[in-house]
C-alpha cells in the first residue's frame, strides 16, 4: 500500500498487487462503493419502515397506558368511597357510593370523606342513626304517631323505625299500626 506518509497510511490504493503473485487480487471500489450505497439505502429504507412502526407501537401503548391509570384511578376512588361509606354506617352502601361519586365529580378538589358528610347531613335516612342526628327535623311518621295516641309500644316501634332508617324496624311499626 501507497500513502502520503509511507506503507500502510493513507488512501487504499486498488492498483496495488494487481498482477503481482501472491499479491492482492485488484478491487474495482467504484463498483464496490456503488453496490453497497445501494443496500444502504435499502437498510435505511427498512431502518425507517421499524422506526415508524415502532413509534406507531409506542403510542398506542401509551394511550392504552393511560386508559388503563384512568380505569385504576376510578377503580381507587370507587373503593375509598366504599370504605367511606361503610365507616359511616351507610343503610344502602351502593346508593350512598352512588350519590358520592357524583358529589366528588362535581367538586373541584375531590375529597370522599368530606362527600360523605356532607351527604349524611342533607340525607340522614341513608346512614345508621341518621334520624338521631339530624334532630330537629320532622318526620311524617312520629307526628302521625303522636297524633294518633296509640300506645307505648307503638310509639316504640316508630321511634326505632325512625331512628335506624332499617326497613325490617318500619315493616315491624307498620305491622303493629294495621293490628292495633
Amino acid at each position: 500500500m501507497k500513502g502520503p506518509g509511507g506503507p500502510g497510511e493513507g488512501p487504499i490504493d486498488p492498483e496495488v498487487g494487481a498482477g503481482e503473485p501472491g499479491g492482492r487480487p485488484t478491487v474495482r471500489l467504484d463498483a464496490v462503493r456503488e453496490e453497497r450505497g445501494e443496500d444502504l439505502e435499502e437498510l435505511v429504507g427498512e431502518l425507517e419502515a421499524q422506526n415508524e412502526a415502532l413509534e406507531a407501537r409506542v403510542a398506542g401503548l401509551e394511550d392504552e397506558l393511560i386508559e388503563v391509570r384512568e380505569a385504576l384511578a376510578g377503580t381507587e376512588r370507587r373503593h375509598e368511597i366504599e370504605r367511606a361509606a361503610v365507616e359511616a354506617e351507610a343503610l344502602d352502601a351502593e346508593t350512598v357510593a352512588l350519590l358520592t361519586e357524583v358529589a366528588v365529580a362535581a367538586m373541584g378538589e375531590p375529597d370522599v370523606r368530606a362527600a360523605v358528610e356532607e351527604l349524611r347531613r342533607e340525607k340522614p335516612f341513608l346512614f345508621r342513626g341518621g334520624a338521631r342526628r339530624a334532630r330537629g327535623r320532622s318526620s311524617a311518621m312520629s307526628a302521625a304517631v303522636e297524633s294518633s295516641g296509640f300506645g307505648a309500644d307503638l310509639g316504640e316501634l316508630a321511634e326505632e323505625a325512625r331512628a335506624s332508617g332499617d326497613r325490617r324496624a318500619l315493616l315491624a311499626y307498620l305491622r303493629q299500626r294495621r293490628g292495633a
